[in-house]
């Protein structure tokens, strides 16, 4: 069996290969569960709580397992390289970009009903999966789980502002991280990095820009190898913000910024959070506070991330619900059930229940088998559409 330090080895890889800056997004990347929850796994449980909620289905259908793979499709697409949305930072809940991040889930929900409405079904369940990427960040990026909240919000995605004020919008300028400092010289980082570039199995980890002379303290500081003795930040359990009730900070919401120039600290304003991991090119070491992962390596709050795990899903249910209440409540404010609400069906890939009943008593064989094979033929032409048997 691999040991942790290989599996770490080769999801790092795995990773640089194709950079992601959230919540990882599939079980590839985590590792298949070992070092966290993914976006499509929360996707996914949600998915499957909602159709039994909703529907009472337990076992999804073949068009229910297409419609949530869509929906995970487009939450995973969020982080790829390349894609449109991937270094945006009102995707991802970074910069403190709060008030668009949240518009955005707003506005994500208004795309999902037009595309319903067009019968884009396609283009629906893409949009979903997007918005609960972007709302399942919140709670890994920003410092909700750091002030101490064990419930999800309920204004997210819903209206403006939040249950908690950004610091953004107090002050753009308000200090909301403390610098790290270590234990060891420039002289020993510099060192230790180029012992590990001497070492065949962590050489991939230069094949990124990040491996320039201002990342080289980050092996020393992140990389889980015995060689290297861990380095050491000046805050209490690494945490960068503020917990005394005599900072201003201590009561208002920041995210960390994700860099991407190759000078370090050359994205983020000064005294704001560092995203943080291996793959943020304006962190050092242990700055940061995304909670993506379970393991120190990727994120310097991986011992939050169970917390952060649990809140976005809670708040992925929620989202749900959201759309549910939206897509099954007519113009006078009357409601309707969710079976026999049309448009929510849809968005599940949910057809309607089909019950042949067929008397087999007495002698009529050739009767009964010409009924079975219409029965199948009924079936079958209407498989791949809507009214496909649920």
């Amino acid at each position: 069996m691999p040991s942790m330090k290989a599996l770490v080895a080769a999801l790092a890889l795995t990773q640089l290969l194709v950079p992601v800056y959230a919540f990882n997004p599939t079980w590839l990347y985590d590792g298949f569960g070992i070092i966290g929850k993914p976006h499509v796994a929360m996707t996914e449980e949600a998915f499957n709580t909602r159709s039994k909620t909703y529907f009472g289905i337990s076992q999804p259908s073949r068009t229910m397992k297409a419609a949530r793979g869509q929906m995970k499709d487009g939450s995973a697409v969020v982080d790829h390289h390349g894609d449109a949305e991937a270094e945006d930072s009102k995707c991802h809940f970074d910069d403190e970009n709060f008030f668009n991040s949240n518009g955005r889930l707003i506005n994500k929900k208004s795309e999902v009903v037009d595309a319903l409405m067009a019968n884009d079904l396609a283009k629906a369940r893409n949009s979903l999966g997007r918005a609960l990427h972007t709302l399942q960040d919140f709670y890994s990026h920003s410092n909700w789980v750091e002030l101490g909240k064990t419930e999800i919000s309920q204004n997210l995605g819903k209206t403006w502002p939040l249950e908690i004020a950004p610091a953004a919008e107090i002050d753009p300028l308000i200090p909301t991280c403390k610098d790290c400092s270590y234990t060891f010289s420039r002289a020993v980082a510099l060192s230790t990095a180029a012992k590990c570039r001497r070492l065949s199995l962590l050489g991939f980890v230069f094949i990124d820009p990040m491996g320039a002379f201002e990342k080289a303290k980050i092996i020393k500081c992140m990389f889980p190898d015995p060689l290297f003795e861990w380095g050491h930040c000046d805050k209490p359990g690494n945490l960068d913000i503020p917990m005394d009730s005599s900072s201003p900070v201590s009561h208002l919401l920041t995210s960390g910024w994700f860099g991407t120039k190759l000078k370090l600290h050359s994205d983020r304003p000064k005294g704001k959070c560092s995203h943080g991991g291996p793959f943020d090119r304006d962190a050092d070491g242990l700055e940061g506070i995304s909670k993506d992962t379970s393991h120190r390596f990727f994120n310097p709050h991986f011992n939050q991330h169970a917390e952060a795990a649990n809140l976005a899903l809670k708040a992925t249910e929620k989202y749900f619900d959201d759309l549910r209440d939206i897509l099954c409540t007519t113009g006078s404010g009357a409601k309707f059930d969710e079976k026999d609400c049309l448009p929510l069906k849809k968005l599940f890939g949910v057809g309607p229940p089909m019950v042949f009943t067929i008397d087999t008593t007495g002698s009529m064989g050739n009767v009964i088998a010409s009924v079975q094979k219409d029965a199948i033929s009924i079936v079958n032409a209407r498989r791949k559409t809507l009214d496909e048997p649920g």
